[in-house]
């Protein structure tokens, strides 16, 4: 994450939704990863999911 060329691993789906222990592994893997981010990453990421613009305003689609 402090690295811009660092690859972000992908889950390895077949399109299928995932259950049980699939997706509990999934959702501790997302956890972890934001769990090591710095505000600034966290923040980009929030601005590049749509939901904050890079000013720091809420999307209109968020209520912004």
């Amino acid at each position: 994450m402090n690295n811009e060329n660092e690859k972000t691993e992908k889950p390895q789906t077949s399109g299928t939704p995932l259950y049980g222990s699939e997706l509990l592994e999934m959702h501790r893997r997302v956890l972890d990863r934001v769990g090591k981010m710095t505000k600034e990453e966290g923040f980009q990421s929030l601005v590049e999911s749509g939901i904050y613009t890079p000013d720091g305003k809420l999307a209109k689609e968020y209520g912004g």
